[in-house]
């Protein structure tokens, strides 16, 4: 069987990564590097996943080696870290170097809590008076220089207005 460096050398050979994933893999071959990834269990990834607590964040320094920020990892820092080791093993299941029925380590180990998904919160809406909202729609209704129905530029100038309001109930079809 093959040790845990070797098959991390072997995934980091077969496409490109970003720094965050080496340095992620990185911690995985220091702790597991000699070990063969057939024989880590759960309980030694629940140890090294500990050790990655109690270490905490790192400050990157130019030309020289990482040092303690002093402030813990977040819970997505961590689930990050699991996440990237049950990726090794989904790759030596795809090279047939373990059977399909294996069950990795990273599969019995809980995810830790992370903070709310800041891409999702709810966007603060602005405060557009009903007055600036009433006149919006007068200027949108307003006839074109020849008369013969609204002005279009104008009605979609006015609809993006609208829309930069960032409120969905302010939003009003034009016709």
């Amino acid at each position: 069987m093959a040790t845990l460096d070797a098959l991390i050398d072997a995934y980091v050979a077969s496409r490109e990564f970003d720094r965050a994933t080496l340095s992620r893999l990185e911690f995985w071959r220091e702790r597991f590097g000699p070990c063969e990834f057939a024989e880590i269990t759960a309980d030694d990834v629940d140890i090294a996943l500990v050790a990655l607590a109690e270490r905490g964040r790192l400050k990157p320094r130019r030309h020289g080696a990482t040092q303690p920020a002093g402030q813990p990892l977040a819970g997505s820092t961590i689930n990050r870290y699991i996440t990237q080791l049950g990726s090794l093993y989904r790759y030596a299941r795809r090279l047939r170097l373990l059977p399909r029925a294996y069950v990795p380590p990273t599969k019995g180990i809980e995810k830790s809590p992370e903070g709310p998904n800041r891409r999702n919160l709810p966007v603060q809406t602005s405060t557009t008076s009903t007055d600036s909202q009433g006149r919006l729609r007068e200027v949108a209704q307003a006839r074109n220089p020849r008369g013969d129905g609204p002005d279009r530029r104008t009605e979609h100038a006015s609809s993006a207005a609208l829309l930069n309001t960032r409120d969905r109930s302010q939003i009003v079809t034009l016709s």
